[in-house]
């Protein structure tokens, strides 16, 4: 209809996305038939139906459908859990109220551990329990009702999500992130050609913004793992990590014009296909035009995971070594349970020395917040999303109450006044000041709009009630300003002293535990997240540029150690090339990879390496001082005035 579109292009210029727009308004009205079907069903909490579809909101149907069923098992968990502690604590207000704070930090550890949607739903059964005590008036009798209705809420509202995902025509998960990683493949086979080809060619800008987005399509993938259900996305991880280690041999190759060519070709033939066929054997014919070790063993790892891409059959895989996983962050996680047994804590005081139920808005709301903001890569800038949409919520949940409810005080009534408080999620989410604030717009404005079967009468102020939410929330973005404080720096700095720590064990340590290829899949792996982190900063700690050259320089250092440690059990070494060698491994074990002590070791190594006829070693131990002198002239270059 004309008019239709005429309102929609008002939209537009006023800085709506269309897409988003309608989309966020199938979404709200779809979330409205699910709170009528609850209500319906004289369930007692209908809101957690439409809070549950608003929740589950993601790209792809694959997606909704797997947040769905693990918000449910999340759920049941955490309402089961509540159940328990209530029954304990058979009225006890300050049992149950420190029981939940415990459990609430024990789930947000181990969600800060996991992955996926794995991860959401431990978050969230640490705050189910809470849900589930605060819903029941500490009433020991009736808290498994309470327990039931909010699982069976939840399913509704999970049904509800799933069958529009269906019947919307929304774009499956596993195809969609295929096209994402086939057209990531032939950018990047297409620039490392270039930088073979022409090494003059070479742009650090290009390099990073490959590593990032590598780095964010493994994160999309680890939202389709949780149970297996697209089975190409390990292969799929396996070829960015390899795409990635084959990038980094390139940019350390000085210069092969014939490969380079190649795998220009390569790159380009694969934007034209719709899968991998050929490429694996295209690959391992690419052999010949290098004596490259690293570069053979990235082709390699490439061919093995693109062979298994196009073939699910083939029984071909790349070994993964136990450092090739996912680094788990005990630290983080421990300070996260740390954080919000504080902030919980700080409430439930406040509830037992007032004995005012007003508490229980804030202390859902920080359970709700702190959660999952703690698995985030910016914790605070994630905080700041979380209490503009709050503070949105409580001010149309306080309009509503105050205008609306007293003119239609039935129960029908107060179900059509949330019409409008639910329609406004659409036009947040479509908004790019505001669509990371629409998810907890909807947890809140239902929260306090909690519609019942009797006629309205006001028992607490509507302002104190919103004031109390939000207050939550303000508590809980305090607690990550002051209590270990993280952003996606500290999350880079420590993948970096992993990386460095395994560099100190394999320069000083007796034996070998991995080989030189294990070691460069690993990094490359890490490094897609530094990457991804850095470009999260976007410059604000360290310039991305730095960044790359880091990790350039790292991959130097890593050839140069394990091209030592295979020269420690030669025979025939001269006493003073052994002593060179034994200096060099020492100052990689010990030192910052840019330090001037690093870089006079490796000049002595380099001139011993060259006197005693090694020329290809001193070669490569040169080409580390190059990248160390890049790295250290760009940090001078990029540090502020």
């Amino acid at each position: 209809m004309i008019w239709v579109t005429g309102i929609f292009r008002v939209f537009e210029t006023l800085g709506f996305d269309r897409p988003k727009l309608v989309v966020g308004l199938q979404v709200a009205l779809v979330a409205l038939a699910a709170l009528c079907i609850a209500w319906g069903l004289r369930l007692e909490h209908p809101q957690w139906a439409a809070i549950t579809v608003f929740l589950t909101l993601q790209p792809t149907r694959g997606q909704i459908l797997e947040k769905s069923s693990y918000r449910f098992i999340g759920t049941i968990c955490g309402s089961l859990f509540g159940a328990a502690v209530a029954w304990a604590g058979q009225g006890n207000l300050a049992f149950e109220l420190f029981a939940l704070c415990f459990w609430s930090a024990a789930m947000t550890w181990a969600g800060a551990l996991m992955r996926s949607y794995r991860s959401y739903a431990t978050l969230l059964s640490g705050y189910s329990a809470i849900i589930v005590i605060v819903l029941n008036p500490f009433n020991p009798d009736t808290v498994l009702d309470v327990a039931f209705d909010r699982i069976l809420t939840v399913l509704i509202g999970a049904l509800a999500a799933v069958l529009w995902a269906a019947f919307s025509g929304m774009k499956d998960g596993g195809v969609e992130v295929g096209l994402k990683a086939r057209r990531l493949a032939a950018d990047t086979l297409q620039s490392a050609g270039q930088a073979l080809r022409d090494p003059g060619s070479r742009e650090i800008a290009d390099f990073g913004k490959l590593m990032a987005a590598a780095g964010l399509l493994r994160d999309e993938l680890h939202t389709l793992t949780a149970n297996g259900r697209f089975s190409g996305t390990r292969r799929i991880e396996q070829m960015l990590v390899s795409l990635t280690d084959l990038l980094f041999a390139c940019w350390q190759e000085p210069q092969n014009e014939a490969l380079g060519a190649t795998l220009e070709e390569l790159g380009t033939r694969l934007r034209g296909q719709s899968d991998y066929d050929g490429m694996a054997r295209a690959l391992r014919r690419a052999h010949g035009q290098t004596g490259n070790r690293a570069l053979e063993q990235a082709l390699t790892a490439l061919s093995v995971s693109m062979e298994g891409l196009q073939d699910p059959r083939s029984r071909l895989d790349l070994k993964t070594p136990e450092r090739h996983r996912y680094e788990l962050d005990w630290s983080g996680a421990a300070q996260g349970a740390l954080r919000i047994f504080l902030v919980l804590f700080l409430i439930s005081l406040g509830w037992l020395l007032s004995e005012s139920p007003l508490f229980q808005y804030p202390l859902v709301s920080a359970a709700i917040c702190v959660a999952l903001a703690t698995t985030g890569v910016t914790p605070r800038r994630k905080m700041v999303d979380v209490i503009k949409g709050q503070v949105a919520a409580g001010l149309v949940a306080v309009l509503t109450e105050v205008l609306l409810w007293p003119l239609f005080p039935t129960p029908m009534g107060q179900l059509l006044c949330l019409i409008p408080a639910a329609l406004i999620f659409g036009f947040l989410r479509a908004h790019r000041f505001s669509s990371l604030s629409a998810p907890d717009y909807s947890i809140i404005v239902f929260l306090l709009l909690s519609p019942g079967y009797v006629p309205y009468t006001e028992t607490f102020s509507p302002v104190l009630r919103a004031s109390m939410a939000v207050g939550g929330s303000l508590l809980g973005y305090m607690a990550f300003v002051v209590l270990f404080p993280t952003d996606a720096r500290d999350r880079r700095k420590a993948l970096w002293r992993m990386i460095k720590a395994d560099m100190q064990q394999t320069a000083r340590s007796r034996s070998l535990a991995v080989t030189v290829g294990d070691w460069r899949q690993s990094f490359a792996g890490r490094f897609q997240r530094i990457a991804h982190w850095a470009a999260i900063e976007q410059g604000r700690y360290e310039r991305e540029a730095v960044t790359m050259r880091k990790g350039l320089v790292t991959m130097e250092l890593a050839e140069i150690v394990f091209m030592l440690r295979g020269l420690q059990q030669r025979a025939g070494l001269s006493p003073g090339l052994q002593r060179a060698i034994a200096a060099a491994l020492e100052r990689v074990g010990v030192s910052r990879t840019d330090t001037y002590a690093l870089v006079r070791s490796l000049k002595l190594l380099a001139g011993r390496l060259k006197a005693s006829g090694l020329t290809e070693e001193a070669e490569l131990v040169g080409r580390g001082l190059s990248e160390l002198g890049d790295l250290q002239r760009l940090r001078r270059e990029t540090a502020p005035q």
